[in-house]
């Protein structure tokens, strides 16, 4: 299953995965955010019912031992008075740091009010000299109306607030915890309710696909027919189905590939048979002109009674052509049986050097300068000395012939480099250049713009630089004239299948 497919069907699901896990996400963190609120109200609230009981219990406690010291008048009664004052003053300070709500804050100022009100008349009265007479009606009014009527009912609505206000919160805690419940049920709904659509969106989609696919797999499977032989195909709406049709088309595909294997041989067997009767016309060509001109010189001599004899210049001719007539037999072995290459690694620009000083006495001749430009060190090269040799040579002698006089054949050696690591030999001249209508056919075999040529000398070249695993290309020159770059390997990279052709064992 490819990573598009594979994507295509799970797309679906994760983007609804994505979409319900972030939902939950945001519906845990907004209920635990609602949570800990309530809690953090629940806990004030529980705190300042704590602080009112506290303190309505400390200043019961204290109005109990002033009554005891007004009903006996033992003044050591009011001594366990200042630690509860002390209890009370902090109770009353944390009250007064948990009234949150504005009922709170009124209610715990008056309890405030009242108590620095109360401390105050009764420290003045507890102080007081004992000459001035006891403070016990002083006491009295200020204990029943100060404490009793300001203090203790303040604190006392101060506590029933916050215990409503604690019951409210558990009850905002509780209906929190039950729309949750429905938050968290309504998404596991939705979850499967999406996951339930999308897988139907999925095999609806995979469906369609099959029923579409089936369209093309029957049409192959029609076109396979008509070759093969006709058969069954089912039409593809299921995978069972599809894959029955996709076995089907196989059986069918391999029939046919295997007739066109068939038909490949065939005519690659006719296309030889081309070739060599290609080649038989040739050979006939080149020899029929060297050997009727020597029949022509030896037959008047062969006539019974002739008195003719072969002069001197007679046999130069007969020299001439038959060595015309070992050249041509020799370019037909060459073409047909090429040499397997004895690789050995070489400086390129000494074969350079050599290849240039046999065409020079030609090219003074035929009054043609020759340029050589080559670096100064050596250009390694792992191939046949030979090969290279003869293909520099065939083409300097094809770029003499091309050239008038007067005119330039330049040839470039350039090292190693690039991608492919190739050291590249440019063979340029001044000449007539290339007609335009052979490009890459220039290297085929009996294509030639010499009037004389057997159009050989090209394509042995070709198949030279080939079986080096290199690469030979020809294109005009902007100035006049034709450029022919052979690419060979520093190193020996000959192909497999050049080796092959190359190698005795596989020629018949």
């Amino acid at each position: 299953m490819s990573w598009r497919l594979l994507f295509r069907l799970t797309a679906p699901f994760a983007a609804i995965s994505a979409l319900v896990f972030l939902l939950a996400g945001v519906a845990a963190w907004y209920v635990n955010r609602l949570e800990t609120d309530l809690a953090d109200v629940l806990a004030i609230n529980v705190a300042g019912v704590r602080a009112a009981v506290d303190l309505e219990i400390g200043l019961g406690e204290i109005r109990g031992h002033i009554d005891d010291y007004l009903r006996t008048g033992d003044r050591g009664r009011l001594g366990p008075v200042g630690p509860l004052r002390q209890e009370t003053a902090g109770w009353l300070r944390e009250a007064e740091r948990l009234a949150t709500t504005p009922a709170e804050q009124v209610v715990i100022a008056q309890v405030r009010r009242g108590y620095d009100r109360f401390f105050a008349e009764f420290d003045r009265l507890a102080l007081r000299d004992p000459a001035d007479g006891p403070p016990g009606d002083e006491l009295r009014n200020v204990t029943d109306h100060v404490l009793t009527a300001e203090i203790l009912p303040p604190a006392r609505a101060y506590r029933e607030l916050n215990e409503l206000f604690a019951a409210q919160t558990a009850e905002e805690n509780r209906a929190l915890a039950n729309h949750g419940r429905l938050a968290l049920l309504g998404l596991g709904v939705c979850g499967v309710a999406a996951c339930l659509l999308g897988c139907y969106g999925v095999a609806r989609a995979m469906t369609r696909g099959l029923a579409q696919l089936g369209v093309p797999i029957r049409d192959a499977a029609g076109l396979l027919n008509t070759v093969a032989g006709p058969g069954p195909v089912a039409a593809g709406r299921d995978f069972d189905e599809l894959e029955s049709s996709l076995h089907r088309v196989a059986d069918l595909a391999g029939t046919v590939v295997a007739r066109l294997r068939l038909s490949e041989r065939e005519a690659l067997r006719a296309e030889q048979l081309a070739a060599v009767g290609q080649m038989a016309a040739g050979l006939a060509h080149e020899l029929r002109n060297p050997l009727m001109a020597m029949k022509i010189l030896v037959q008047p001599a062969a006539e019974p009674g002739s008195a003719v004899a072969l002069t001197p210049e007679d046999l130069a001719v007969l020299d001439e052509e038959i060595t015309r007539l070992d050249r041509s037999i020799q370019a037909f072995l060459d073409f047909a049986r090429p040499p397997l290459p004895e690789m050995r690694t070489f400086d390129a620009g000494a074969v350079v050097d050599q290849a240039v000083h046999l065409v020079s006495r030609r090219a003074e001749q035929c009054g043609v300068r020759v340029e050589r430009a080559a670096p100064d060190g050596p250009v390694p090269v792992e191939a046949d000395v030979a090969q290279v040799r003869q293909v520099l040579l065939n083409l300097l002698l094809n770029a003499l012939d091309a050239t008038g006089e007067g005119g330039a054949v330049r040839i470039d050696l350039v090292p190693a480099g690039g991608p492919d690591g190739c050291v590249t030999i440019r063979v340029a001249d001044t000449g007539r250049g290339l007609p335009a209508d052979l490009g890459p056919r220039i290297f085929e075999p009996f294509v030639s713009t010499k009037d004389t040529g057997m159009g050989l000398g090209l394509s042995i070249c070709k198949r030279i630089v080939e079986a080096h695993g290199g690469r030979i290309d020809a294109a005009g020159r902007p100035g006049g004239g034709a450029v022919f770059a052979v690419r060979l390997p520093a190193h020996a990279r000959t192909a497999p299948e050049d080796r092959r052709h190359a190698d005795p064992a596989h020629r018949r």
